[in-house]
């Protein structure tokens, strides 16, 4: 699967996640967030050592520049509500910000930056670099890492 498909499809996914956390409350909304905490996290690494590089390479600084932003302004976002208590009077307002930057975050991503991957590499580039995609994912979602935050938000209860 070519590493543009790969990365729609985390989107699709962390699109489904954002409105499942949104719209669910108590325990549900406590599991969902940390799920979403872990997908993002997952997302992110994945971006960072494959993505980035990819666009640096081709020429595409600037683009890798401000979408690493928008990555590290939803991680914050992700840290502040794994922070918070689940009774936390700012824990929705925090829940619909991470929404917005998440979805705008996605919607750019696909309008600029998958584009200007498809257009510097190759099918095969796309393909072989979707493949290390997908090891990498693999790998990761059986790390502690990824499990750090569900179980820093299950101490926040």
């Amino acid at each position: 699967m070519r590493s543009t498909e790969l990365l729609k499809q985390q989107h699709r996914a962390l699109e489904r996640l954002v409105g499942e956390a949104i719209s669910s409350q108590g325990p549900e909304r406590i599991r969902l967030l940390g799920r979403l905490a872990e997908e993002l996290t997952l997302h992110t690494a994945l971006e960072e050592e494959h993505l980035f590089p990819a666009l640096q390479r081709s020429g595409l600084e600037r683009r890798a520049a401000l979408s690493q932003e928008e990555d590290q302004r939803i991680s914050a976002l992700v840290a502040e509500i794994l922070e918070l208590k689940r009774h936390d009077p700012r824990l929705d307002a925090k829940v619909r910000e991470l929404a917005q930057a998440t979805r705008e975050h996605l919607s750019a991503e696909e309008r600029t930056v998958l584009p200007a991957l498809e257009e510097a590499f190759s099918a095969e580039q796309l393909e072989s670099m979707g493949e290390a995609m997908n090891h990498m994912a693999e790998r990761l979602r059986g790390s502690e890492l990824l499990k750090l935050a569900g179980d820093r938000e299950s101490a926040n209860a």
